[in-house]
């Protein structure tokens, strides 16, 4: 779905996806699936322009892979992460 969404450009609907699932694996205790709602809700917010948002996101993310030793995860999150702050840093 999320490359669907991102292609086709239908961010806001991703925000509200991304976030019900954050929601449901919160709910849930579903740690490893929070970080994973959390990097693609990460994602959205970087490409509606709320960078704040978004890196804040993905460094939740990374907390959440740290605690649970999913060193892929940490890659990912500290990849979005330096992503983000690379494009704040580029922009006006």
């Amino acid at each position: 779905m999320a490359g669907f969404l991102d292609v086709r450009g239908h961010w806001d609907q991703g925000l509200a996806l991304y976030q019900a699932g954050l929601a449901a694996a919160s709910q849930a205790g579903d740690r490893s699936g929070q970080a994973q709602a959390l990097m693609l809700l990460s994602d959205m917010q970087s490409m509606t322009g709320n960078r704040p948002a978004a890196a804040a996101s993905a460094t939740r993310a990374l907390a959440l892979y740290r605690d649970l030793g999913d060193r892929a995860g940490q890659a990912a999150a500290l990849n979005g992460i330096g992503v983000r702050h690379s494009t704040a840093a580029r922009s006006p």
